[in-house]
């Protein structure tokens, strides 16, 4: 799925290089057909290609490698094609409306058997639609779940029941255009990342840059741009960056690796603006256990509250203003597999800390 609008840069070169599409295409017989396609998220988002990759009686392994180089190649051409030729794929419909657009590629998914990929390449800034962005920014991570709430009470969240999303591009946008600011590419991360996990999906590990241009591609629609914000102080911290401890245990595996990754939030924190702003730190956990036999209520939270006790302390002691250090349990991921089996490595997704103004 990409963005059509004037405030994204090209996508192309990333979409023809995309490795996680790539991991996802057939490899044995057995996983044919393969369904691909190709959405748009416009002001009135559509599904502008579909194809599959299938074989014939006979056909031999290098014939489905050969298949599967042209579905990556035709998804490229059928990109650029969308924008030029108007007269088969018609125009782009001004502004951005990506839920729309993930309820298309899901839509177009919901009869494939398997697993399921949506791949994503987009600003993250919605200006059509619910919500609309161009009209209002939720300036807080309560004001980005409350209109999470209004959505998942609307049934307007799309179905992602067992799909896994990668996106590439959050924040980024076109040269000339008023860049994102830290605190806002936070709250469209916390965004995103949670409208997926309501949807039923899986979000990203990390909305990664991709091989993006400056321009956007010749043909893009108007956008909205984005409505006016106060800044918002919100980071998040996973194990990669110093927040990991030993197994039940709220001492780091490394104190030296817990104090690089605290020095490293407490630099963004001052460059956002944020360093005298009182500071909330929620510390999450992974399950740790099989589905029946969590605990919603259980461990989790006594042991997710002192981890951010522990991460506070350090914060602390960089001089940031830390008033409370609370647990949040587990985090947001499901780490389930589907048959309520504990998968680690989902778990690492969960086992973060967010730093937070205290409104």
């Amino acid at each position: 799925m990409f963005q059509g609008s004037v405030d994204f840069p090209d996508a192309g070169v990333a979409l023809r290089q995309n490795t996680e599409f790539k991991a996802a295409l057939p490899k044995t017989k057995d996983e044919v057909p393969f369904t691909f396609g190709l959405a748009v998220a416009d002001g009135a988002p559509n599904l502008v290609f579909q194809s599959w990759v299938d074989l014939r009686e006979g056909d031999a392994k290098e014939e489905l490698q050969r298949k599967n180089r042209n579905a990556q190649a035709t998804l490229g051409s059928v990109y650029d094609c969308a924008f030029q030729d108007t007269k088969r794929f018609g125009s782009f419909e001004d502004n951005v409306d990506l839920v729309g657009g993930l309820r298309t590629a899901a839509g177009a998914l919901s009869d494939a058997n398997g697993s399921k990929l949506i791949v994503v390449f987009s600003n993250g800034i919605q200006t059509s639609g619910k919500p609309n962005f161009g009209d209002d920014f939720p300036d807080s991570i309560e004001a980005a779940d409350a209109i999470l709430d209004q959505l998942e009470a609307a049934n307007a969240l799309p179905n992602l029941s067992g799909t896994k999303v990668e996106w590439f591009g959050l924040g980024q946008q076109t040269a000339g255009s008023i860049s994102i600011e830290q605190q806002t590419y936070n709250t469209l991360e916390h965004f995103w990342r949670n409208l997926i996990l309501r949807s039923g999906g899986v979000p990203p590990a990390d909305f990664a840059t991709g091989a993006l241009g400056s321009e956007a591609k010749p043909g893009s629609a108007s956008s909205l741009p984005l409505a006016p914000i106060r800044g918002v102080c919100l980071f998040t911290l996973d194990e990669t960056r110093g927040f990991e401890f030993k197994p039940d245990s709220a001492d780091f595996v490394s104190v030296s690796g817990a104090q690089a990754g605290a020095e490293y939030l407490a630099a963004l924190i001052r460059e956002s603006g944020c360093g005298q702003t009182s500071l909330r730190v929620t510390g999450y956990t992974a399950s740790g256990k099989d589905k029946e036999k969590f605990e919603a209520d259980g461990p989790n939270y006594n042991l997710s509250k002192l981890r951010a006790e522990a991460f506070a302390d350090l914060l602390t002691s960089l001089g940031l203003n830390v008033e409370e250090a609370i647990g949040g349990g587990k985090g947001p991921t499901v780490d389930w597999d589907g048959d309520g089996k504990f998968d680690p490595e989902l778990g690492k997704l969960n086992r973060i800390v967010v730093v937070e103004e205290i409104r």
